[in-house]
C-alpha cells in the first residue's frame, strides 16, 4: 500500500481534506483513493491518510516500511511524528503490515494497560506477548475495576454526517474532556434494507451520503489527571446520543448504550426488525432484543 500522510493544524483544513478524499465533493471524476483514514491528536491537530495498491515492482528501494517488526513504535505513535514535523510524507507499506497496523497497541489502548509497551526494551523482551487478548483481559479484572473502567473510560464509535463533523468534533471535545486521538475513518452510507440504520437523510443522486465514523477510546484528562469525581459518563453519553439523533447519526452496536429505549428507537429504525421478530416469534422471551443486550442501567 502506497500511503499519503498529511500533517494539519486546523479542524477545517482536515474536515476538507478527507471530505475531498472521500469523493463527496468531486464534481470533476478524479477517482478516490482506496483507503483513507484520519488520526485526530486534539481538536486541531490531525493526520489524514490516503493509500492505495501498488505492485512490488513499483516501490523504490528502500521505502518500504514493515510495521509489523518488534522494534517497530506503535502505528499511532509513528503517525504523531508525522504530524509534527508538518511535512508530507509518502510511505510503502506491506499489505499485511498495513491491515494490522493497529493490532498490536489495539489503536492506542494498550498505553492505559501497558504504559512501557512502546519502549524498545519492553518490546525486546516481552513483544511477543503483544497484544494481550482482551477476553483474557476481562476475565481477570476484579469488580471494582470493572466498575472503575465502566464509569471512567470511554469506549464508543459514532457514524456522523460528514456535514456534522465539525460541530460533534467539538462536542466530544467538551464532553470526553480531550479524549484523543481519535480516529477517524469514512463511510459511504446508503439505505439498507433489514438493517437498523435509517436511510441517508440528506443523499446524493446515487442514493448515498457521506459519513464519518469517529472512534472515541480512552480516558477523559481530567481522569488522567486523578480528578475523576469531575467526569459523569452517564451524563456525557445521554448528552452525546441526544445530539447525535439530532444530527441524524447512529452509535455503533458494539459499546455500551445509554439511551432510554425510547431515544434508541429513535436512533434506529425498528419496523423491519419488528416484522422479523414477529415472523419467528422471537418475543416469546427467548431471544433478547438488541436493546436488552446493549443498554446499561440508567
Amino acid at each position: 500500500v502506497k500511503l499519503t500522510y498529511t500533517p494539519h493544524q486546523e479542524k477545517e483544513s482536515y474536515i476538507k481534506h478527507m471530505r475531498e478524499l472521500s469523493g463527496e465533493l468531486n464534481t470533476n471524476g478524479k477517482s478516490c483513493p482506496m483507503f483513507v483514514e484520519g488520526l485526530a491528536y486534539s481538536l486541531n491537530e490531525a493526520v489524514v491518510m490516503s493509500g492505495d495498491f501498488v505492485s512490488a515492482t513499483e516501490v523504490p528501494r528502500g521505502t518500504v516500511n514493515r510495521l509489523s517488526l518488534w522494534w517497530k513504535p506503535w502505528f499511532y505513535k509513528h503517525v504523531e511524528e508525522m504530524l509534527q514535523s508538518n511535512n508530507e510524507v509518502v510511505e510503502y507499506i506491506p499489505l499485511r503490515d498495513y491491515y494490522h497496523r493497529h493490532t498490536q497497541s489495539l489503536f492506542w489502548e494498550m498505553e492505559l494497560m501497558i504504559p512501557i509497551g512502546n519502549h524498545i526494551i519492553f518490546r525486546w523482551l516481552l513483544g511477543w506477548i503483544m497484544p494481550p487478548k482482551v477476553s483474557f483481559l476481562k476475565i481477570s479484572q476484579t469488580e471494582m475495576t470493572r466498575q472503575l473502567v465502566e464509569k471512567t473510560h470511554v469506549a464508543q464509535d459514532f457514524l456522523v454526517p460528514v456535514r456534522k463533523m465539525s460541530e460533534f468534533l467539538d462536542l466530544c471535545d467538551s464532553e470526553y474532556d480531550r479524549v484523543y486521538p481519535l480516529w477517524l475513518c469514512l463511510h459511504d452510507h446508503s439505505p439498507m434494507p433489514g438493517s437498523l440504520l435509517k436511510d441517508p437523510v440528506c443523499p446524493n443522486v446515487n442514493g448515498n451520503e457521506m459519513y464519518i465514523d469517529i472512534g472515541v477510546y480512552g480516558l477523559p484528562q481530567c481522569v488522567k489527571e486523578k480528578r475523576e469525581d469531575e467526569f459523569d459518563m452517564k451524563k456525557s453519553m445521554k448528552k452525546v446520543l441526544k445530539a447525535l439523533v439530532n444530527m441524524d447519526g447512529f452509535q455503533m452496536l458494539y459499546a455500551d448504550v445509554f439511551s432510554t429505549r425510547e431515544e434508541f428507537e429513535d436512533m434506529f429504525d425498528h419496523e423491519g426488525y419488528r416484522k422479523i421478530r414477529e415472523k419467528y416469534n422471537a418475543d416469546n422471551g427467548t431471544f433478547r432484543e438488541v436493546y436488552d443486550k446493549m443498554n446499561l442501567i440508567l
